[in-house]
């Protein structure tokens, strides 16, 4: 696929005094608007770690993640990844290629014995959202499901979850939903609908 324009640059170049004009909206989708699933995945202990054992042990712990997430990545069909600090970003062309992806990364991770600390071994967290979002070049997705994923992945799921989107949920395929229950929690004072994956899921 061609190298698309950046995001930011084609918005500036359809205002007028700071403001979109008119009809750019349905331009910009056009130009940036891509139908994919994202994954958010947050890492858990960062704060309590880097205070006991230092920085730098903390992000030897990180790379060999990003190394362990990258093989993942490669072998279960990811369109781009990008990492910031312990955060790593993803996307699919499918909810249920990220979803083999997460349950991947879950399963085997523990396998990796990556210590934070005697007896602590390396954690994560993850959301997933899909649907129509905009790509930003280098930065990936902006979107309703990208903001969701995120605060799935980063606010709400603890240790070892995999939190889906209602609508991530609504396109695996129905064989796959089983594995999941429906929860709710309250994030800033909106109530936040999702799926999480029960832990008495046998692989």
């Amino acid at each position: 696929m061609p190298e698309r324009d950046d995001l930011f640059e084609s918005i500036r170049s359809c205002c007028i005094n700071g403001e979109p004009a008119a009809g750019s909206e349905e331009l910009i989708w056009q130009r940036h608007g891509r139908e994919c699933a994202v994954m958010v995945l947050d890492s858990s202990g960062f704060t309590r770690i880097t205070k006991t054992r230092g920085i730098i042990h903390y992000l030897s712990c990180i790379i060999r993640l990003r190394d362990f997430l990258i093989d993942i990545f490669r072998k279960k069909e990811c369109i781009s990844c990008r990492f910031h600090a312990d955060n790593a970003y993803a996307e699919f062309l499918t909810a249920e290629d990220a979803l083999e992806a997460a349950v991947r990364i879950q399963r085997t991770l523990p396998l990796e014995k990556i210590e934070l600390c005697r007896g602590c071994l390396f954690s994560v967290c993850i959301g997933i959202g899909y649907g129509k979002m905009l790509e930003s070049a280098g930065e990936g997705m902006y979107g309703h499901e990208m903001n969701l994923a995120s605060k799935l992945g980063e606010d709400i799921a603890g240790s070892g979850d995999i939190l889906l989107t209602p609508a991530a949920f609504e396109a695996v395929p129905k064989s796959r939903r089983t594995d999941f229950t429906e929860k709710r929690s309250h994030i800033s004072g909106v109530e936040v609908r999702y799926y999480a994956r029960r832990t008495d899921v046998v692989e």
